[in-house]
């Protein structure tokens, strides 16, 4: 923590979570590229201090069944061009979140389903999407809601942002940011109506309202919703999504060999585990 300083991570937080070798660490904010920038430079500095004194530092999303996965919380908030001024927090709007957060929010609902698959982006990581995991199973939002898709967290002028809770640790920062950018931008064109929020647990089918879209937890059904969004194939371009897509059918091959060999258990620690 102290070394990442000196690449201009400024690190807020550090602190043991639910697994057993699991961290949560939190750096300060930026804005634009720069913030995915930091992602990168954080997992690949960790990943090479930790090789240098002979440890593994793995972001494999969930490399133990049973046990809570790991994951890349995406916060973020609007701000003006001069990155002065929120666009997100409205004292005397509705849960004092602005109109045009609220249609951001609900441009990142209306696309959930699409961008799971660059939010959990390998067979590995969309195995969080799980009931009482405090990972996302649907496209809610709430108040300080961990059991949402979608948390905001109200703190003022300055403190308040939104957490996209569907990123797992192995996701590449920079597709999770345009993607998140693509969807909210939609939201404020196309002046989505926001939902209400979720108020209790969103793992409850019995609260959750009807028409609220599932994530999907299997790799085949994440390519699907993905290459069926318009706004997605838009944003992202043909070449991107045809090579997108062949990585992610040759890692269903690899699971596929496995089966047939009888390592179900074995073929994502050993593939995934050293190289995320």
């Amino acid at each position: 923590m102290r070394e990442l300083t000196r690449v201009g991570i400024d690190i807020e937080t550090f602190h043991s979570e639910d697994g057993a070798g699991q961290l949560e660490v939190t750096f300060r904010p930026s804005f634009g590229l720069k913030a995915a920038d930091n992602a990168h430079t954080f997992r690949t500095s960790v990943k090479e201090i930790c090789q240098s004194q002979g440890y593994t530092a793995s972001f494999m999303s969930k490399p133990f069944e049973g046990v809570v996965g790991s994951s890349c919380h995406f916060c973020h908030s609007l701000w003006d061009l001069e990155g002065r001024q929120t666009q997100l927090y409205d004292e005397e709007s509705k849960w004092q979140l602005s109109e045009v957060g609220q249609y951001w929010i609900a441009g990142l609902l209306e696309h959930a389903p699409s961008i799971a698959l660059l939010c959990a982006p390998t067979i590995n990581c969309l195995k969080r999407f799980q009931p009482e995991t405090f990972a996302p199973v649907n496209a809610t939002w709430g108040v300080d809601n961990r059991t949402a898709a979608i948390r905001l967290k109200v703190d003022g002028s300055g403190g308040t942002y939104i957490e996209n809770r569907m990123g797992a640790s192995a996701s590449n920062p920079y597709l999770l940011l345009a993607a998140t950018v693509a969807a909210g931008i939609d939201g404020i064109e196309r002046k989505l109506k926001l939902p209400e929020p979720m108020a209790n647990s969103a793992y409850n089918p019995k609260l959750v309202p009807n028409n609220v879209k599932k994530l999907p937890t299997t790799l085949p059904e994440a390519i699907q919703n993905f290459v069926a969004d318009d706004l997605m194939f838009e944003t992202f371009g043909a070449d991107f999504i045809k090579t997108f897509v062949a990585l992610k059918q040759h890692e269903m091959k690899r699971e596929l060999e496995a089966k047939g060999k009888g390592k179900s258990k074995d073929w994502e620690m050993d593939f995934f585990f050293k190289i995320l």
